[in-house]
């Protein structure tokens, strides 16, 4: 069985005491503890693993981020698009998709045709 093994070097005590502190800061702005503890976003398994629930919090800043995004795009000329969140099987299967995320999606409905009449 193989077993990966991490290391990090450091030329001298002060580098290690540096990199120990940025560790420090990086806990600090880990975006899964801070959407628990300000109450912005949640994550459900039933749901599926990272597809947000945005809270009012959470959604009041992902709004200003947003519009940021998009009033700065526009003023470079890009043209904003909106694509479906789902799409049939078979493109999947084509772009290579499939076979990675197959275990973790959920199984594709089988509908019955249905019509307008």
């Amino acid at each position: 069985m193989l077993q990966r093994i991490y290391g990090t070097s450091f030329e001298d005590a002060k580098a290690l005491k540096e990199y120990l502190a940025f560790l420090e800061e990086v806990k600090k702005r880990d975006h899964r503890r801070l959407g628990k503890e300000l109450d912005l976003f949640s994550i459900s398994d039933e749901i599926g693993p990272g597809l947000i629930l945005w809270h009012p919090n959470g959604a009041i800043i992902r709004r200003g981020i947003e519009d940021f995004w998009r009033e700065e795009h526009s003023k470079a000329g890009y043209q904003i698009l909106f694509t479906p969140h789902i799409a049939r099987l078979n493109l999947w299967q084509r772009s290579g998709h499939w076979d990675f995320y197959r275990r973790i999606c959920i199984p594709p409905w089988r509908l019955k045709a249905w019509s307008m009449n």
